[in-house]
């Protein structure tokens, strides 16, 4: 017998462990159960079949074996054709019940290996204990498998959570900024627009004082030809404004062509410069030119270069503090370079690539007007030729502004 318990106990020998005992007691096959307490019900040992045909009927046969000790009943053979068989119950008080398929013997013979059938029934209850205990090992593996990707999964939703906040933050930050400029150049471009339709207001007034009177004296004409050029300064000075304006708004939208030509940039650069002259001395400040060739030709739009020239020279006038101011043309490599140096208040390095943003400004409009569009302008104007812009500057040591167009056009 203690052979066949061996063999029944090892799951690689155990249906050659079956056939041996149930050969022994006389029986035609065995099925072993084995009390599972989680679910209160006897199921199959391991390396026995684990599906049951009619099942209801042997949990009910299985039940009264134990509460009798033994039974007898007609059952459906699991993995037989041989159909309804009788089968054999004996229980032991390992909560283990052997089930005896078309039984030969007397039950006697059996009861006399019930000491045998107690022995197995240890040993299975045991290989049932360690399997349950693998079973929820492999559970709390499982589980803390899955506690791990949930934390994993948390901390990702907390750092996404995180990031879509710091986002939010910025993209509300960036629409209260966006805001705030808006503001600030509705109020900019008011005054800015203002102030000359004012003083031509103004003059008009005074040419029609003028008329009435009808005093055309030497004194009276030469005050309307002061009035006439006053006025036209002014309405210059709002058509340069609305063209920035629109020019602006062709950025925006890519409309701004470059109409290509080549021509002397030093002679462009000497007829431009006269023109703030009396814009600089306004302010106590003068400008001179520092030329390094007499001719210098690029290929580029004219009417833009002058632009760029124009937008720097208004700017070293209004933040160069009344100092002198130099202009300088050269050559750098395959560059035409042009420089704009003021000796005024100075730009901090932080601010360097801020300022050539839209509605951008070194300082307050509070304390220089301006729109804050010239630098935005001239950085588009020189990226459209593929040229370059630089900036050298610190808070009180004035600075230059360079842009740089190539010499020869570039494909665009």
């Amino acid at each position: 017998m203690l052979s066949f318990v061996a063999a029944l106990v090892d799951l690689q020998k155990r249906r050659e462990g079956v056939a041996r005992l149930s050969s022994a007691l006389g029986a035609k096959d065995l099925l072993i159960f084995i009390k599972d307490p989680a679910v209160d019900l006897f199921l199959p040992a391991q390396g026995f079949p684990q599906t049951l045909p009619d099942a209801e009927d042997w949990f009910s046969f299985l039940g009264e074996c134990e509460l009798k000790g033994q039974c007898s009943e007609r059952l459906t053979w699991p993995a037989s054709s041989d159909g309804q068989q009788d089968v054999f119950g004996i229980a032991t008080a390992e909560g283990v019940v052997f089930a005896f398929a078309d039984l030969k013997k007397p039950t006697s013979e059996i009861e006399r290996a019930r000491e045998t059938l107690s022995l197995l029934s240890a040993i299975l209850n045991q290989e049932r204990k360690m399997e349950i205990e693998m079973n929820r090992s492999k559970m709390f593996k499982e589980q803390a498998r899955r506690a791990i990707q949930l934390a994993d999964a948390l901390h990702s939703s907390r750092i996404h959570i995180q990031n879509a906040l710091i986002q939010t933050q910025n993209a509300k930050k960036s629409a209260e900024d966006a805001l705030r400029v808006r503001d600030e150049f509705v109020s900019v471009a008011s005054h800015e627009l203002k102030t000359p339709l004012t003083s031509l207001s103004l003059e008009l007034q005074f040419l029609k004082k003028c008329l009435e009177a009808r005093a055309f004296d030497e004194r009276t004409v030469t005050m309307l030809h002061e009035g006439i050029d006053s006025g036209r300064a002014q309405a210059h000075r709002v058509g340069v404004l609305i063209n920035t304006l629109l020019d602006v708004s062709r950025i925006k939208s890519g409309e701004i062509k470059l109409d290509l030509q080549t021509f002397d940039l030093i002679s462009t650069v000497k007829e431009i410069v006269p023109l703030f002259a009396v814009e600089a001395e306004a302010t106590g400040s003068s400008i001179s030119m520092n030329m390094r060739f007499s001719s210098l030709l690029i290929a580029a739009d004219k009417v833009r270069v002058e632009q760029a020239l124009s937008n720097l020279l208004s700017n070293a006038i209004k933040y160069g503090a009344g100092r002198p101011i130099q202009v300088f043309v050269g050559q750098r490599d395959e560059f035409a370079e042009i420089s704009v140096e003021d000796q005024g208040i100075g730009i901090a390095p932080e601010d360097h690539e801020r300022i050539f943003h839209r509605y951008e400004r070194a300082v307050s409009f509070r304390n220089i007007s301006g729109l804050g569009l010239g630098l935005y302008i001239v950085r588009h104007i020189v990226d459209r030729h593929s040229g370059k812009v630089q900036v050298k500057s610190n808070p009180g040591m004035g600075s230059r502004f360079s842009i740089f167009f190539p010499m020869r056009p570039r494909s665009e």
